[in-house]
C-alpha cells in the first residue's frame, strides 16, 4: 500500500510540474479595445470607431478610414500599431515601423509588423 501512495504522489508532482511549465510558456495577450455605442446619426469623426479604430470618414453611409492621419490618431495605432491605411480593405493595419512605437511593443514585445498586425 505504501508503494502505491508513493506512485500517486510522484504522479501528482509530475502533473503539477507540467502545469507550472505550461503556464510559464503562455504569452499574455493584450486586452480588447472598449467599444461603446454612439447615438444614432453621430458624425463619423465624433464616433467611438473613429477614436478607437480610425474610421473617421463617411463612405457610402459607413464610417471608414480614408487617410493615414485617421489611422495614426486612433487608439489602435497608439496601443497596437495599426497606423497605416490599407485602402483596398478600408482598414488601418500595421506596416513597416508602425509597431515599434506602440504600447503593445513595449509591454507585450509585439514589435514586428507582419500580415497587417504586430507580432
Amino acid at each position: 500500500m505504501l508503494g502505491s501512495f508513493s506512485s500517486y504522489r510522484a504522479a501528482a508532482i509530475f502533473v503539477a510540474s507540467l502545469t507550472a511549465l505550461a503556464s510559464g510558456c503562455k504569452k499574455e495577450l493584450p486586452e480588447k479595445y472598449p467599444e461603446d455605442r454612439d447615438p444614432p446619426r453621430t458624425p463619423c469623426e465624433e464616433t467611438q470607431v473613429c477614436h478607437v479604430w480610425g474610421w473617421c470618414a463617411e463612405v457610402d453611409g459607413e464610417c471608414k478610414p480614408t487617410s493615414n492621419e485617421h489611422c495614426r490618431g486612433s487608439v489602435a495605432c497608439q496601443k497596437g500599431g495599426l497606423c497605416t491605411l490599407e485602402p483596398y480593405v478600408s482598414k488601418c493595419i500595421a506596416r513597416g515601423d508602425d509597431c515599434t512605437g506602440s504600447q503593445w511593443c513595449e509591454v507585450y514585445d509585439l514589435c514586428k509588423a507582419e500580415e497587417g498586425v504586430c507580432k
